[in-house]
């Protein structure tokens, strides 16, 4: 059923009054739509921040790829190091293939390797909200079967952590293809494609070997 508001019932001022009205409601929502994009835009850019230099965020919401590399450089490692104690940090970060549908657009997925003195993490970007909660991942690699792979969930809601961090890594060192299916909060799963060059894979070698803990 369609509403129809007569206006000829009212008089100028009365007119004037729903006009401002209808305006103030529709800033209202517009404004809120907005205010939803920019909290998640803001949880992205702290997750991003607590994940060090390897950044997953920039100024448009979008994983960033790490410092860039020239071209004719041979790694994509980037490497911090802490003042403290002198140590080295290792970030090794690789976007999906393509960017992957969300609400507003798209976004790339990212896989990002983390390496310190006595930690490894191996850490998923999705594009959508999967909230902070442990799920398990849909994985193929290089065609072979779908496994289920526990993964637990990151604070800010946009990422999830490999418990078997390098296991992880010592697959991508031979692998030329990563098919990875999670579920994001309220929406349909959303897969993201990667597929290794030898440059990446040659760093995930690289990675296997600068992350010392056991």
């Amino acid at each position: 059923m369609k509403f129809q508001l007569d206006t000829s019932k009212f008089n100028r001022k009365q007119v004037g009054c729903l006009g401002a009205v209808s305006g103030l409601l529709v800033g209202i929502v517009i404004g809120w739509i907005g205010g939803q994009e920019a909290l998640r835009h803001q949880v992205r850019q702290s997750l991003g921040s607590v994940f060090g230099n390897g950044s997953m965020s920039n100024n448009t919401g979008e994983p960033s790829k790490p410092r860039e590399q020239s071209p004719e450089s041979d790694t994509q490692i980037t490497t911090e190091k802490d003042a403290l104690n002198d140590t080295s940090k290792y970030y090794l970060t690789i976007l999906s293939n393509a960017k992957i549908p969300t609400t507003y657009g798209g976004e790339y997925g990212s896989i990002m390797v983390r390496c310190t003195e006595n930690n490894t993490d191996v850490i998923f970007s999705a594009a959508n909200y999967l909230g902070s909660d442990a799920q398990s991942v849909k994985m193929r690699w290089d065609g072979g079967a779908v496994q289920s792979v526990p993964m637990l969930g990151a604070e800010g809601g946009t990422a999830l952590f490999s418990q078997s961090p390098k296991s992880f890594i010592s697959k991508a060192t031979k692998a030329k293809k990563l098919v990875v299916s999670y579920s994001p909060w309220r929406k349909a799963d959303e897969t993201a494609i990667y597929e290794f060059t030898d440059r990446d894979r040659s760093d995930m070698n690289k990675m296997l070997a600068y992350c010392k803990d056991s």
